[in-house]
């Protein structure tokens, strides 16, 4: 037999066909025939482990405040102002022991209508609330006291008194109210919208930082100034309390709550002659809470 292409060609052609033998027996794993075109392979498979993740926790029911339109809670501060003075002043006239000697007073209020503190609200319902409120104020007087020797005659048109004393005295004090209030909505706290609502309940008042001045005048002498503090009649007072309101939301969450609200106090903190603490009091107020 010869060959067209000569020994060395043939060798070639021998050795390419070795080698493509080789690779095609180690591509099939051994005891195992290689698959025919198109079948599917019926090796089992082995089993995935799939693990199972923990539920998520879910909040506590009581806490859970989805789709509320007002949040169980707010906070923030609150401006006031009195439209009646926090001392009633006004002049006072008094006569004491045998022979008489009088003594008339004048008191001037001298305290700040503005008062700034923070208030909190908690709702026990969908549409009943708990407001806690610190006020701050502060009250002052000033008091001129005379008293004469004797009384003045009605029946003649001269006085016949001797003045023997003045003393004149400037107090200045820290009030601290503590409202305390349960309010009803007009609407649920679920719902959207403005709303209004009505209140009542109690408040606190307690006096801190009494600071006075006194000045004593006779006819041989004058005394300038002692600072003993004023001795108030009380340190505390209480008062029932009841108002009115509005709620408004503005677009970025922040409530306006302008109200106006009425308290009868029980007591007084001052009643020094003529510088008498005001029982009735008007209170117009505007919050902002969060």
């Amino acid at each position: 037999m010869s060959f067209p292409f000569g020994p060395r060609f043939a060798l070639l052609v021998a050795c390419l066909a070795l080698s493509l033998g080789l690779s095609a027996q180690s591509s099939t794993s051994p005891g195992q025939p290689k698959p025919a075109p198109g079948a599917q392979s019926t090796a089992p498979q082995a089993p995935v482990a799939i693990k199972e993740l923990p539920p998520a926790q879910a909040p506590p029911p009581g806490l859970v405040d989805s789709g509320a339109y007002i949040r169980r809670f707010t906070f923030g501060g609150t401006l006031s102002w009195l439209p009646l003075s926090l001392i009633q002043g006004g002049k006072k006239s008094e006569t004491y022991g045998t022979p008489p000697i009088s003594i008339e007073s004048q008191a001037d209020n001298k305290s700040k209508y503005f008062g700034v503190g923070a208030t909190m609200d908690a709702y026990i319902l969908e549409r009943y609330s708990i407001n806690l409120s610190l006020i701050w104020r502060r009250a002052g007087y000033h008091l001129t006291t005379k008293l004469h020797d004797t009384v003045d005659d009605p029946g003649t048109s001269t006085d016949e008194r001797t003045l023997m004393m003045t003393v004149t005295e400037d107090t200045r004090a820290d009030y601290y109210d503590l409202p305390l209030l349960v309010r009803r909505y007009s609407k649920s706290r679920f719902e959207g919208g403005w709303r209004y609502f009505y209140e009542a309940g109690g408040t606190a008042r307690v006096v801190r930082n009494i600071r006075s001045q006194t000045q004593v005048d006779t006819a041989d002498y004058s005394t300038c100034c002692s600072e003993v503090p004023a001795t108030p009649s009380s340190k505390s007072a209480f008062g029932a309390s009841a108002g009115a309101g509005v709620m408004l939301k503005d677009d970025f969450g922040i409530k306006i709550i302008p109200g106006v609200r009425y308290t009868y106090w029980f007591g007084g903190i001052f009643n020094e002659r003529a510088a008498v603490s005001r029982r009735h009091q008007v209170d117009v107020g505007v919050s902002f809470v969060f």
